[in-house]
């Protein structure tokens, strides 16, 4: 419903289950930011239920959110897709708005749900580049796989 049925009222809810385990998990971060979609998707949905989730996040937990990435390349629905052909969809897909924002920082990397592990991997590459001290990522849902990033 969150992602598809105009029920961005969840985010809320989500995020508080999210905090709770990040709570437990004994990270810390420096900014919230949160996994950017195509801009027509988002235009389609009329939000980044990934970006919702981040700001409930960031109020609940008093750490900053902050938009750190950016989408350079469209991608088909990666729902529909095998992990080697999500892996292939997202390379390059992503960059950083600003630099600075970034260097030395925690971020705290939210995402709606964790399938392959293909998107928050190569969004984390991306952080790594510019600098980020740490890249933890925080999904209200995931995949019975384990995955392990790069």
């Amino acid at each position: 419903r969150l992602k598809y049925g105009l029920g961005a009222y969840l985010s809320k809810f989500m995020s508080q289950f999210m905090y709770d385990t990040f709570l437990d998990s004994q990270i810390d971060g420096d900014v919230v930011t949160f996994v950017p979609m195509p801009k027509s998707r988002e235009f389609e949905r009329g939000y980044n239920q990934a970006e919702e989730i981040a700001k409930e996040f960031s109020l609940i937990s008093g750490i900053e959110q902050k938009a750190l990435l950016k989408r350079t390349k469209y991608t088909k629905n990666l729902a529909r897709m095998g992990r080697e052909e999500r892996q292939k969809a997202i390379v390059n897909a992503f960059d950083v708005i600003n630099k600075d924002d970034v260097k030395g920082k925690r971020v705290l990397l939210i995402d709606d749900v964790f399938t392959s592990g293909a998107t928050t991997n190569e969004c984390s590459k991306i952080l790594k580049k510019n600098k980020a001290s740490f890249v933890y990522i925080l999904t209200f849902a995931t995949s019975t796989d384990k995955i392990q990033m790069y």
